[in-house]
């Protein structure tokens, strides 16, 4: 294969997984209609809440950043299985693999981190509640 196969493939690959990111990133919008439906009381109270967008945001920035560092890490792997022994060609897989683990005990250890530093203020990011004003 050669360099101008490669980019063309490559530029194939990343417009599909791209688009494919940009559809899944709309089903929950376009799903989250039909879970509450007109009168449903006390099921939907906690949607539109601080609490619950932040939260959300958060687990959903973290679910990105593993399926990003895992496309990554995959990357590398197609990348070492079709560099046909070249040296160069391992070498650069080897530590885009290598980053890719790194990036993922990254992500791991803020996570951690974050859980940590929200437990020494007395919150917890499953049960995330931001502060209410003076009544």
């Amino acid at each position: 294969m050669n360099i101008d196969n490669k980019k063309r493939f490559m530029k194939k690959f990343l417009t599909s997984v791209t688009t494919a990111g940009a559809f899944l990133a709309a089903a929950p919008q376009a799903l989250a209609l039909d879970i509450c439906p007109t009168g449903a009381g006390d099921i939907c109270s906690g949607l539109g809440e601080p609490e619950a967008i932040i939260k959300g945001i958060l687990n959903f920035i973290f679910v990105v950043i593993v399926i990003v560092c895992l496309f990554y890490l995959v990357w590398g792997g197609f990348k070492w299985i079709t560099s046909q022994g070249e040296k160069a060609g391992v070498e650069g897989a080897r530590s885009q693999i290598i980053n890719a683990l790194i990036g993922l005990v990254l992500v791991f250890l803020s996570y951690i981190i974050l859980n940590i530093v929200l437990q020494f203020f007395g919150l917890e990011l499953s049960t995330l509640e931001l502060p209410k004003g003076i009544q």
